[in-house]
């Protein structure tokens, strides 16, 4: 409840707009209570919920609500959305804004599932519909009803002469926050030994791709007799052609004959090596930190087998005769005559 000069009205906490006059008291409440809010924001409010958009209680000079406010509804439980901001972590001046349903941030996504909003996104969409070239705060207002959220991807504007424009959306947060100034940082950062832990592989962020500037990834592989293999390839090697699969082993020797050391040493390798780019015609370039190249080559990887033991192949023989018995031979020889017999052979004509 709050009291104003000579009227009682009741306002929802929950939505600034929700203002009532309370019925059947008449007496004059600032000789009893000092009031809260001035009579012109309540008859401001009261004005709005009669009709009369122009006279609504966000255009008080006090008032800290976006545009937004209470205009946002959700199609599930029919709460509105309320405005949450967090601040960059990499620029922490820039406070990034999303609008949620109250029931969601209040309760958790069990009470609500409604999908979130970003704001830049939301404005687009209202520029979209108002059919401005940016966004209009004065515009939306007197125009805009409110804002119905229904499911995923669409918006229902309910416009205060009547009509309601269905709109589509999709959130492109991700997409832009990845400029070309931070894609750019992020793959230097993943590139050298900057992003390196201590027990991470010396190789890692070294091994690159020519065809699409990517790095190596290492695979490793632990056969039946406990013996282990490692080897690096390209994680777009499908896309971008090159399928090359270098022998861990094999890097190692190229690496301490490009430094001039008798074995693989990992400090070496970083002091006098920049990079290291494979082709998917087993051609590894090795780039030294004082410009110069070396070009090596290895073999393609060969398929490794596994030898079987008599026991084992006694074992399968022993399987599949039991599995082709004489009556199975039967049916499947019955079947494939069937089959044969109403299929059409094009050499024949039949």
């Amino acid at each position: 409840m709050c009291y104003t000069g000579d009227q009682v009205y009741r306002i929802d906490t929950t939505n600034v707009a929700n203002i009532e006059l309370v019925p059947n008291i008449t007496y004059v409440s600032s000789t009893v209570w000092t009031y809260i809010i001035d009579d012109d924001i309540v008859i401001n409010g009261w004005y709005f919920l009669n009709g009369e958009p122009k006279l609504y209680v966000r255009d008080t000079p006090d008032a800290s609500y976006a545009c937004f406010t209470s205009k946002i509804k959700c199609s599930e439980c029919g709460m509105s959305y309320r405005r949450s901001g967090k601040r960059q972590r990499k620029n922490p001046d820039e406070v990034y804004y999303i609008w949620i349903c109250r029931s969601e941030s209040d309760k958790g996504a069990k009470a609500c599932s409604a999908k979130s909003i970003p704001e830049k996104t939301l404005k687009k969409c209202c520029t979209a519909v108002l059919d401005l070239s940016e966004f209009n705060e004065d515009i939306f207002l007197d125009k805009i009803e409110k804002i119905v959220v229904v499911g995923d991807d669409q918006l229902d504007f309910y416009f205060y002469d009547g009509h309601i424009v269905n709109h589509k959306w999709k959130s492109t947060a991700r997409t832009d926050c990845w400029s070309d100034e931070r894609r750019k940082a992020w793959s230097e950062l993943h590139k050298g030994k900057n992003f390196r832990k201590k027990d991470q592989n010396p190789f890692t962020g070294y091994f690159r791709c020519p065809n699409c500037g990517g790095n190596f990834r290492r695979q490793s592989i632990t056969y039946v007799d406990g013996t282990k293999f490692a080897y690096w390839h390209c994680v777009n090697g499908t896309s971008y052609g090159n399928k090359s699969k270098l022998p861990e082993e094999t890097a190692k020797q190229f690496i301490a004959d490009a430094a001039g050391t008798p074995e693989f040493d990992a400090d070496t390798f970083h002091d006098k090596i920049e990079a290291v780019y494979m082709t998917g015609t087993y051609e590894a370039t090795i780039h030294m930190k004082d410009g110069s190249k070396i070009v090596r080559t290895w073999e393609p990887l060969k398929r490794r087998g596994h030898k079987h033991t008599e026991e084992y192949k006694e074992h399968m023989r022993q399987l599949m005769k039991e599995r082709w018995s004489d009556e199975r031979k039967q049916e499947m020889s019955d079947r494939m005559k069937k089959i044969r017999s109403e299929k059409y052979w094009s050499s024949t004509g039949k």
